[in-house]
C-alpha cells in the first residue's frame, strides 16, 4: 500500500494548491459551490499529475535503478510493476477526466488539464527518443571519426602529390586546385 501511496507522489500534490489563489484573492473562499468545485478541481488536476509522474517513472525506471535516491522509488525498486504502474497511470487519467466532466467542472479546466498532459507526455516520449539518438550518435561517432580521419589524410596527401606534380609545370594553381579532389 505505501508503494502505491509513494507511485502518487501525493507529497508533490500540494503545489496544486495554485488552484485555490483565485478564491483567495477574489474572496470567495468561504462560497461553498466555489469552494467544492475548486476541491474536485484539485483532485482532477492532481490525478492528471499522477499520471504523469507515473509516466515517466515508467520510462526512467532502469536509468532511476542506478540513482542512489531514486532506486528506492516504487518502479526500479520493483515494489510496482512496469504494467500495473501504467495500468494505475491510465486509471488515473480517466479518473481525472470523468471528475471534470462527471461534476461539470468548466471545459476551460478540462481543456488547459489535458494540454498540460499533453504536453508532458510529448516531453516524456521526446527525452526517451533524444537519448536513443544520442546513444546511437555516439555509437557511430567513432566510426564518423576514423572515416573523417582517414579521408583528410587522404585530401592530405592528394594536396602534397598534387603540389609536387604541379611545380614546374605551367597552370600549377589548376591543376593543384583539381588535384584536391582526386
Amino acid at each position: 500500500m505505501k508503494s502505491l501511496i509513494d507511485l502518487l507522489r501525493i507529497k508533490s500534490w500540494i503545489k496544486n494548491g495554485f488552484l485555490f489563489f483565485p478564491l483567495v484573492f477574489a474572496m470567495k473562499l468561504l462560497s461553498f459551490d466555489l469552494f467544492s468545485k475548486t476541491i474536485l478541481a484539485f483532485i482532477s488536476f492532481s490525478f492528471a499529475c499522477s499520471f504523469i509522474y507515473i509516466l515517466n517513472d515508467v520510462f526512467d525506471a532502469e536509468k532511476d535503478k542506478l540513482h542512489p535516491r531514486k532506486k528506492d522509488r516504487p518502479i526500479p525498486s520493483s515494489a510496482v510493476s512496469k504494467s500495473m504502474a501504467l495500468g494505475i497511470a491510465i486509471l488515473l487519467l480517466l479518473l481525472s477526466v470523468g471528475i471534470s466532466l462527471f461534476f461539470k467542472l468548466n471545459l476551460q479546466f478540462l481543456s488547459i488539464t489535458l494540454f498540460y498532459v499533453l504536453l508532458n507526455v510529448a516531453y516524456t516520449l521526446s527525452r526517451l527518443f533524444c537519448y536513443r539518438c544520442i546513444a546511437i550518435t555516439l555509437d557511430l561517432s567513432g566510426y564518423f571519426f576514423l572515416v573523417t580521419h582517414v579521408n583528410l589524410s587522404k585530401e592530405k596527401v592528394g594536396i602534397v602529390n598534387s603540389k609536387r606534380k604541379c611545380s614546374g609545370t605551367s597552370g600549377g594553381p589548376k591543376k593543384l586546385f583539381f588535384g584536391i579532389f582526386r
